[in-house]
This record gives C-alpha cells, sequence and structure tokens, in this order.
C-alpha cells in the first residue's frame, strides 16, 4: 500500500467511467488512483468506515462498492436514521426505503443500468415518496437530501450531516471533478451546471445517478 491509510477501510469494485473502458472511480487522476491503490482495504469496508474516510474520496470509494456492500451501505444509513425522534408515521415511512431498495437492489448498479421497467418504478416510488415527505411531513429538501441522497449520518431534523474531519495529505484536489447529476439535481442553494468531465453513479438520489455536472458550476 503506497498511502497511509489513517482508519481500517474499504469494500469491492464497481465500474465507473469517465468515457474510458477501464474501471474509473473519479476524474480527478490522484483521487482515482488513490482508489485503485487501495482497492483490498476498499473491500472489506463497511459504512461505519467509509464516514471517517477524507470527503473528498467518499464518493470514488463508494462507487467501488460491490452491490451488496451499497445494499449493506444504505440499509445502515437508514437505520441510523430511523435513530432520530420521529413520530410512528414518519418511522413507516422512513422504513419503506429499506423495504424498496431490499426488493429492488439493481438500482444500486446505477440508473443508466435499468430496464425502462425497473427505472418506472423507481421513479414512481420516489415521486410519491418525495410528494408525502413534503406534502405530508412538511420535510423540507435540506433534510429529504440528508436522508436519501447523502451517505453522510444525519445529526439531527434540520437535515445537519456529519463530516470527516480525515484527510490524506498527499492528494491533490486541484483538479476539476463533477459533484451533482442534472439528472436528480440536490444542489440546494444552486443548480447542477454543465462540467468538464461525467462519471458513472455516485450523486443523485440513492447516488445511482452519473455525476455530469458540478452545483453553481464551480
Amino acid at each position: 500500500m503506497k498511502h497511509f491509510l489513517t482508519l481500517s477501510m474499504f469494500a469491492c469494485i464497481l465500474f465507473s467511467s469517465c468515457n474510458n473502458e477501464e474501471p474509473i472511480y473519479s476524474c480527478n487522476k490522484a483521487e482515482n488512483e488513490w482508489v485503485k491503490e487501495n482497492l483490498s482495504e476498499i473491500h472489506t469496508m463497511s459504512r461505519s468506515e467509509w464516514v471517517n474516510v477524507d470527503e473528498n474520496l467518499k464518493v470514488p470509494v463508494y462507487r467501488a462498492f460491490t452491490q451488496q456492500q451499497k445494499l449493506n451501505f444504505w440499509v445502515s444509513k437508514f437505520t441510523d436514521v430511523l435513530s432520530l425522534n420521529w413520530s410512528d408515521e414518519e418511522k413507516e415511512h422512513i422504513s419503506s426505503l429499506i423495504d424498496m431498495i431490499k426488493q429492488q437492489p439493481q438500482v444500486l448498479d446505477g440508473y443508466n443500468q435499468l430496464s425502462d421497467l425497473e427505472k418506472n418504478k423507481f421513479d414512481l416510488f420516489f415521486y410519491k415518496w418525495f410528494e408525502e415527505s413534503r406534502e405530508r411531513f412538511k420535510w423540507n429538501n435540506k433534510l429529504i437530501f440528508g436522508i436519501v441522497a447523502s451517505g453522510n449520518s444525519l445529526i439531527d431534523k434540520n437535515g445537519t450531516l456529519s463530516v470527516s474531519n480525515n484527510r490524506v495529505t498527499n492528494l491533490s484536489y486541484t483538479e476539476s471533478n463533477c459533484n451533482c447529476s442534472k439528472n436528480s439535481d440536490w444542489c440546494l442553494t444552486s443548480t447542477c451546471d454543465d462540467a468538464s468531465c461525467e462519471v458513472n453513479d455516485g450523486c443523485g438520489t440513492m447516488l445511482v445517478y452519473d455525476c455530469n455536472g458540478r452545483c453553481g458550476g464551480i
């Protein structure tokens, strides 16, 4: 292992690409190489380890997870969310996410990998889920994002998310990288604008959409 890991980490290989047949985990070359060099640790990573990863590396690392790891990841995330002080109706609403993902684990391989029927089923589920979240429970987009579009731990019902302070100090983050999906835009204070790279999955709802833009173009 060329780079020192500050925590015990990591999970298996899922294909992403930046217009390249070789598996790509980030359009930032330094991030991409780091993930490839540490795949053996990534192959055993749990979500509890993932939450302590350098924030810049979290999505590239997530892209390297197997479908089973991603399933375990989201079940863990939603179970953590359920630990907050919700009403019984809200808990039932959140629990429906666990049921959905267990019934349709193939969505975790990426939205564009789904059949038209699977896409329609996924779209309809979340259309209804978002409507109920906003209309029945009066949840705002920040809270909804914190539940379904980020793997970080939800700290409170205001939508506050945990942030890792760990850093891999020898990586360069000067290269542009996509951080949002124009097809599932969760940029909270701007819109997802065109960017110079595209990577399969890792953005949007359940991180299943291709990352093909940057929030506010930044």
